[in-house]
């Protein structure tokens, strides 16, 4: 079994900022041979073979060393490292030079490290009540009747200012006063001490492990504890192994190298300073039990307890030992294999190094290291984080996130590199040896103490043990992708750089990195991997998905459990697969989002949960396809997930939404058996496609908050058996050409079906009913039964024999018709209602004429109706003869009608020439009638079925004289054409229709329909065509994705449109922009070129022909702020009749440039 373990190694002569063991302090020398050694040690002088190499080591009293055959390297080869006699004082540095010249020609590499001074202590010097006068040890009562005796231990530690003096270090004693005071007594003695005797123990009120503005080690510890993997420390004083909470924790079979220090019975810290101060780096040992867990559950944790970070790992301390010694002590030790060496020293530059280093990385292991603090100098951790990936450089911060840094802030600016850390741990107010501290007076100064330590040396090994948790859960794992996971797991790093401009203002946010240790999201995958994952029975039964995650050509399968995103992660599939397995669950932290780009898959199981916790909301699931794939829901359930599904097939069967809206843009969907509660459903088609289907049946929707089903620019949709209720509103259908609603309960909405520029039969046996601006989520503005607007073609058939088609007792109309939205055919159904405040059918814009009357005949309408009371206005329907459930229908002799009804129903026969012909005749014979109204319509809706011959339609609606002598047939002749130009692909100038309607209306509703209709516009152009980025004069119009433009749209619709029935010829206030037009187009000869501007500007208008040539220039002038015209005789820049066919004139300002089309027929 591996274990984890924090590899603790000292670095003596070769690295280190916090000196060597043993006595030799005044560096070494670092010599990397071509070829192979065999170094011996003859008479004090260490001997290579090398005569030029030995006379130096002779002269400058080079005693001892280390060999390390490293050939099996990629970079290394044979390294000697050559220690001095201390009391030689040899100057390693400046004698570098001269083992440079004495290996000339030799082909090596010569460094030379210094080993700074470092305050150090025994662990046992803690726990030793023999070696002082028992007044002086630090466990003992001093007097039973001292009820602040623990107080008065705390009250002496010191600690020692920039000027090198020594005061009482307050902040510490303070809070132990409070809490050791006379309701608190507690016998003092090895087993029960005045404070547990962890050195990782955190003084400060805040637990530092297990809060979520800290390590969240303990939520981590849900998934690993840092299992079968292996960590090495290394320490430049080395460990007690003996130390109480360290016992247990070493690795069994392995040598712990001089660890086991006691202090001489006969000495003390003043009489043998030299052998004292070598003994432990104490900041380091605090630290570095991280990797000890305190047997407490979270609920039981206290300000007085201290928590591991990886509790399953085993320690490796070895004294006196490099990164060359790791090298070669790994490479004789391959079982091993250690996940992350952890180092508290830092260590000068050195190219060996770096080569040791890169080999450790490239034998997959982590390196971790302390930033230090060497004032005003380069911090070689952050040197060789920044060059090294899987090479992290720890730095550390306090509860108040103020980072403790010693520099010059002005050397700092100058190079902000200097003390860069990659992460930063807590480090601040942790109960450590190795500060100073003295007795008050009349008792004797015995060394170093306890005190509150802040230093990155504690930092590290935090770091190594979440290395370590991360090595468990994935140890596939490169140091590279290690290093990874800890950066991008990070948090708080925002908070961190904001609170500490208050203390160092002007440090760089570079400073602090990546932010602050998470191991809990350390866990979380990060990053973009090209790999094939399987998840199954993993830790917690849960696979995990962090920040950054992109999958790319890869697959991800989820065979059971849980398959956890992080908070706020947005996770990318880009080209991969998705595979979810029978009954997981995916489930997303606050503000998750899972994203499957184009060309990715997602395959499900059945029973699949979406869901978040805590009913937090999050992003959802978002879907992007590539059309050829499709995906297939069964039994799916989604609990606060919004779903948005992208040019992807897709059928819903038995699904349950609870709180979790499903948005699918275009290609098919099939919704069945499904239910929808307190969401909502909208389908959206932005690439037309009149074979794709929506249809939804056998489904419940309820407490939608918008529509319970909304669909736009599907050319067949199929609602039928659905029960939607107590919705914001019912139904609604918005650019459909084919809808057939059947057989629905359709109830207490705030309102019932809405049509909108669409086709559509409703059939069969609705019953719509009850709808209530109070009884859904509708407002005060609701409340209609059936609502038809804007050029909708639409049929109201219901059954002859019961269960018959039912509209009544709607708060308002139970049919609310635009004059241009007149059903077709209306028969067989009961229309009523017990409040007779509102007409039950009402057409609330201009009546198109007395001539076109309205066929309602063969409805009932309860025994009370009254037409003068119940129609509005009464004088534009034919009602008579009234209906009784199973008697047939009474054919009304009407010629245009029946020739409607022949052509409807070539139509369905697909005989679309005969249907055509059919409608045409209708509109020059019957011109007067209301069915001129429909056929006209209906030429659009044929012509998509038929053959897409939009301009030669276009060209019709423009041009037929019997379209353009009646003001209300030129009107939705014009509009009917623009809608031809937004199929033709002509998006630009119907863009530019909309535009003139809005800046000059003839009603408030006209303008309002006209910013709908050019949002859906754009939303075209950018699926469809080449000239995805025109934007015309009213930028705001183009919506910045579908999920804009529906919420727009829903806002105008919910919250303007219904108060533009009741004030139809007002004129809405929109921002001002240049116009321009021209008329008569098509012309001869002469047309006038008519514009506007919100403001003075110099203006050129001019006139090209269709190879973009210039025709003439007409004005190049500056114009004041207004309306302008001029009138353009079809003459050239010399005087010449120019020929019939397409022209352009553009107008240009200042700012911007319009070009528009005319055309000249002769």
């Amino acid at each position: 079994m591996k274990y984890i373990m924090i590899l603790i190694m000292c670095f003596p002569a070769l690295l280190l900022l916090y000196g060597a063991s043993g006595d030799f302090n005044n560096g070494s020398i670092v010599i990397e041979f071509p070829n192979s050694l065999n170094p011996t040690v003859e008479d004090g002088v260490v001997i290579t073979g090398y005569a030029a190499v030995d006379s130096l080591n002779a002269e400058l009293g080079a005693v001892d060393f280390e060999y390390y055959d490293l050939s099996w390297t990629t970079k290394l080869r044979y390294i000697l490292v050559l220690y001095f006699d201390e009391s030689r004082l040899v100057d390693v540095e400046n004698e570098a030079g001269s083992y440079i010249q004495a290996t000339a020609g030799l082909g090596t590499r010569v460094e030379h490290f210094m080993n700074p001074e470092v305050n150090s202590v025994p662990g046992e010097y803690l726990y030793s009540d023999t070696i002082y006068h028992p007044e002086d040890t630090l466990w003992p009562m001093y007097n039973d009747m001292d009820d602040k005796r623990n107080w008065r231990i705390f009250a002496r530690l010191q600690e020692q200012d920039v000027h090198g003096n020594w005061s009482t270090n307050y902040d510490a004693c303070d809070p132990w006063e409070e809490y050791y005071n006379l309701t608190n007594q507690v016998e003092v003695n090895e087993f029960n001490r005045p404070f547990p005797y962890k050195w990782a123990y955190h003084g400060h009120a805040s637990l530092w492990h297990h809060l979520a503005d800290y390590n969240n080690t303990y939520r981590a510890w849900d998934y690993t504890e840092g299992e079968n993997t292996l960590a090495i420390c290394l320490d430049g004083q080395g460990f007690w192994t003996q130390h109480p909470d360290l016992v247990d924790r070493w690795l069994p079979g392995y040598p712990q190298d001089s660890n086991h220090h006691y202090v001489p019975s006969d000495q003390t810290p003043a009489t043998y300073p030299s052998w004292w101060s070598g003994k432990y780096h104490g900041t380091n040992c605090a630290g570095a039990l991280a990797a000890s867990k305190e047997n407490l559950p979270e609920s039981e944790l206290t300000s007085h307890s201290s928590v591991g970070v990886a509790p399953q790992t085993m320690l490796l301390g070895r004294g006196h030992t490099s990164i060359l010694d790791c090298l070669a002590y790994l490479h004789l030790h391959p079982e091993l294999s250690p996940a992350v060496i952890s180092r508290s020293h830092t260590q000068e530059w050195s190219d060996i190094t770096f080569d040791g280093c890169e080999e450790l990385i490239s034998m997959g292991v982590t390196i971790v290291n302390s930033r230090g603090y060497v004032q005003n100098y380069q911090s070689f951790a952050s040197k060789y984080g920044r060059l090294l990936e899987g090479y992290i450089c720890v730095g550390d911060y306090n509860p108040d996130w103020k980072i403790r840094t010693k520099y010059d802030v002005d050397i700092l600016n100058s190079n902000e590199d200097l003390y860069k850390a990659d992460i930063n741990a807590p480090g601040w107010d942790i109960w450590v040896p190795g500060i100073h501290h003295t007795y008050e007076s009349g008792f004797t100064q015995i060394g170093y103490g306890l005190s509150m330590g802040t230093n990155t040396s504690i930092a590290a090994p935090q770091v190594a043990g979440v290395v370590c948790l991360v090595k468990s859960l994935y140890p596939w794992m490169s140091p590279p992708q290690v290093e990874r996971q800890i950066k991008m797991g990070a948090h708080n790093l925002d908070e961190l750089i904001a609170a500490n401009t208050t203390f160092l203002p002007n440090t760089p946010p570079s400073f602090f990195g990546a932010g602050c240790l998470n191991a809990y999201s350390s866990l979380f995958l990060h990053g973009t991997f090209e790999r094939n994952f399987v998840f199954s029975n993993e830790a917690n039964n849960t696979a995990l998905l962090g920040r950054g995650f992109t999958l790319s050509n890869s697959s991800m399968t989820v065979a059971n459990g849980t398959l956890r995103i992080e908070k706020d992660a947005n996770i990318l599939f880009n080209s991969s697969v998705l595979i979810l397995g029978d009954n997981v669950t995916v489930q997303f932290e606050k503000g998750a989002k899972l994203d499957l780009c184009p060309n990715s898959s997602l395959v499900l199981g059945n029973n699949v949960t979406f869901r978040t916790e805590n009913n937090d909301t999050c992003l959802g699931l978002v879907k992007f396809g590539n059309n050829t794939q499709s995906i297939t829901f069964n039994n799916t359930i989604f609990i606060n997930v919004p779903i948005e599904i992208n040019n992807t097939e897709t059928a819903y069967n038995g699904c349950t939404f609870t709180r979790s809206s499903l948005l699918h843009n275009n290609e098919p969907l099939s919704i069945n058996y499904c239910d929808f509660e307190f969401s909502g459903l909208q389908a959206i088609q932005t690439v037309p496609d009149p074979d794709d289907l929506c249809w939804i049946g056998n489904t419940e929707v309820s407490n939608s908050t918008l529509a319970g089903i909304q669909i736009t620019g599907y050319s067949k949709v199929n609602i039928q058996n659905n029960n939607i209720h107590h919705n914001f509103s019912g139904i609604e259908l918005y650019e459909c050409s084919g809808g057939v609603v059947t057989d629905n309960e359709v109830s207490y909405n705030g309102n019932g079906i809405l049509l909108y520029h669409s086709n559509a039969d409703i059939t069969g046996h609705n019953n719509i009913t009850y709808n209530y601006s109070s009884s859904g989520h509708g407002d005060n503005r609701g409340g209609y039964g059936i609502d038809a607007r804007h050029l909708t073609s639409w049929n109201l058939i219901g059954q002859d024999t019961y269960p018959i088609q039912i509209i009544h007792d709607n708060q308002r109309e139970q049919i609310l018709m635009q004059s241009n939205s007149i059903p077709s055919s209306m028969y067989f159904n009961k229309v009523y209602s017990s409040n007779h405040d509102k007409p039950y059918l009402r057409m609330w814009d201009d009546y198109i004429g007395s001539s076109r009357m309205i066929n309602i005949s063969n409805n009932n309408w309860s025994s009370d109706f009254i037409p003068t009371r119940d129609l509005s206005p009464e004088s534009a329907f034919t009602y008579l003869p009234m209906w009784e459930p199973g008697i047939p229908l009474q054919v009304l002799e009407d010629e245009a009608f029946l020739l409607f009804e022949e052509a409807m129903s070539a139509a369905n026969n697909m005989d679309y020439v005969v249907a055509e012909q059919k409608l045409k005749q209708i509109i020059a014979e019957y011109p007067e009638t209301k069915v001129c109204v429909d056929a006209s319509k209906q030429l659009l809706i044929l012509v998509e079925k038929y053959n897409q011959n939009y301009e030669a339609l276009e060209l019709y609606y423009t041009t037929y004289p019997t379209l353009r002598n009646d003001p209300i047939l030129i009107k939705m002749a014009d509009y009917l054409a623009n809608f031809c130009k937004m199929k033709s692909g002509d998006y630009p100038e119907a863009i530019q229709f909309f535009e003139d309607l809005i800046l000059n209306p003839p009603s408030l509703p006209d303008s309002l329909f006209a910013v709908i209709d050019a949002g859906y516009a754009y939303l075209l152009m950018t699926q469809n065509s080449d000239k995805s980025s025109y934007v015309g004069d009213l930028k705001w119009l183009k919506p910045t994705s579908v999920s804009a433009y529906l919420n727009s749209r829903n806002a105008l619709i919910n919250n303007r449109l219904l108060v533009a029935t009741q004030h139809s010829q007002e004129t809405p206030d929109f921002p001002e922009a240049i116009r321009i037009s021209n008329y008569p187009n098509p012309f001869n000869p002469n047309t006038t070129i008519n514009f506007y501007l919100p403001e003075p500007d110099n203006v050129v208008l001019e006139v090209f022909n269709i190879k973009g040539q210039r025709v003439k220039t007409l004005i190049n002038d500056y114009k004041e702020a207004g309306s302008h015209s001029f009138v353009w005789n079809g003459t050239d820049q010399t005087g010449r009749i120019v020929s019939s066919g397409v022209y352009f004139y553009r107008l240009s300002t200042g700012t911007r440039s319009i070009v528009k089309k005319m055309l000249l027929m002769k």
